[in-house]
């Protein structure tokens, strides 16, 4: 049996493609990520939504290529994201802006998991490679790799 869907937003404001939604469990932070073009020589955008209105509430720039995978913390008041660029970016959301960034992967970060706090974040990327990281003093341990021809889409 299907279940039904009901529209209750539609939240224009992209100019380009999604590649990443997130939202905290509680439903007051609603994120997306987009290759959408932030200046002459960078792509990569997530943009804030309220929830309740559908409208822009605010964006965070930093990545240089598409923002491929997003979580935000329980809490509401941070989130993490992947690029395309292959960094991982630690953003607070209060101030609009970026505390850290890691890189550690040679390819486009794809996956994402996280802590309910975001203080350890586990990212997956084209290049094959699962990281954990400590975002507090941004240490991070290589997991394992998988074959080249299998990298990890979603952790």
């Amino acid at each position: 049996g299907g279940g039904s869907q009901v529209c209750i937003h539609k939240c224009a404001g992209h100019k380009d493609s999604l590649y990443s939604i997130a939202t905290n469990a509680g439903g007051t932070v609603v994120l997306s990520g987009s290759i959408e073009r932030t200046s002459v020589n960078s792509r990569g955008l997530i943009r804030m939504w309220d929830p309740r209105s559908g409208e822009r509430a605010g964006r965070l720039k930093g990545h240089t290529d598409n923002v491929r995978a997003l979580l935000v913390s329980e809490d509401g008041k941070h989130c993490v994201s992947g690029s395309s660029d292959a960094t991982i970016k630690l953003w607070d959301l209060g101030q609009q802006r970026c505390v850290s960034t890691v890189a550690v992967h040679t390819d486009s970060v794809w996956a994402l998991a996280a802590t309910g706090d975001l203080s350890t974040v586990l990212s997956g990327g084209r290049d094959g490679c699962v990281f954990s990281t400590d975002l507090r003093g941004t240490e991070s341990t290589l997991l394992f790799q998988t074959p080249e021809e299998s990298p990890p889409l979603r952790l």
